[in-house]
């Protein structure tokens, strides 16, 4: 049987506990799972954030310990833009335009990791 268009809009949104603000809090928010490929691809991700998405699908190169402390803090920031990001185009309920400002780090590790809970099941599927 073949899965209606309605059932799989759906099955794309999901309600998902993230971290509160206060230890043991959770929220639930609804979020729906976003490709970094088709953000990408649509012009969602700035030319300077390229280098991040390369090295999260491991096509850059690994860091040194010798990298400088700059280019370490450049990252970091760049790794904060992108998850902003894919927290905009993620959050249905509430939307990130509501609350984006109030973001704190897990919840927006925990947005992240549930848009990309897809890509981590595909790393262990056999490469042919």
């Amino acid at each position: 049987m073949i899965t209606s268009a309605e059932k799989f809009k759906q099955s794309a949104v999901q309600e998902v506990e993230i971290p509160g603000n206060e230890p043991g809090e959770v929220f639930t928010v609804k979020l729906k799972k976003v490709s970094i490929l088709a953000i990408a691809g649509k012009g969602r991700i700035p030319n300077s954030l390229m280098s991040v998405v390369n090295k999260l699908f491991g096509m850059g190169g690994k860091a040194t310990n010798d990298e400088v402390t700059e280019a370490s803090m450049q990252h970091i920031t760049q790794m904060a833009e992108l998850l902003h990001i894919i927290a905009r185009e993620s959050m249905v309920e509430p939307t990130y335009d509501e609350v984006g400002e109030y973001l704190t780090d897990d919840q927006l590790e925990a947005v992240f990791s549930f848009t990309q809970d897809g890509v981590k099941k595909l790393e262990s599927f056999p490469k042919q």
